[in-house]
């Protein structure tokens, strides 16, 4: 049963229904059901009438290799993170992990260990509160000396 007959028998249902129910009642829209009930025909959704046919495109579609590092490479992720932090401004872990990694947490942690010299320079660990093993925080290396400096004086 096409749209128009659909909307037919509908209206024959119900002759004291508005457009709108009619409309929902079919799952047709409402300029379908005033053209039915001026006698017109209307297209299903979905025929070649209404959706004229589109040419294929002349490339294949696809992703660059930047966009695919941008996403995967998380250590290069991370170095470009730390640019992007203000001199003496130092940035928890879980943020930059947020920043760089999204929800993949094993991810940030892989990218982490396989890279001691990235966390060496740029990583510290500070107690700031009362919390039993202190929080890793981010930053320039010359911040992360001196924290590093006033932490163990």
């Amino acid at each position: 049963m096409n749209l128009t007959e659909r909307i037919i028998a509908c209206l024959q249902r119900h002759p004291d229904w508005d457009t709108a129910r009619v409309a929902k009642s079919c799952a047709a829209r409402h300029g379908d059901v005033d053209a039915v009930r001026r006698g017109e025909q209307v297209p299903d959704p979905g025929t070649a009438e209404q959706f004229p046919k589109q040419e294929p495109a002349s490339a294949p579609a696809g992703i660059s290799l930047a966009a695919v590092k941008q996403r995967f490479d998380i250590a290069a992720s991370i170095a470009r993170a730390l640019g992007e932090i203000r001199r003496g401004t130092l940035l928890p872990e879980d943020e930059l992990c947020r920043l760089t990694a999204g929800r993949d947490r094993s991810r940030f942690r892989r990218a982490v260990e396989n890279n001691p010299e990235l966390s060496r320079a740029h990583r510290v660990r500070l107690r700031l509160d009362d919390s039993s093993e202190g929080k890793f925080y981010w930053g320039h290396a010359e911040d992360i000396a001196e924290a590093v400096r006033l932490r163990d004086m």
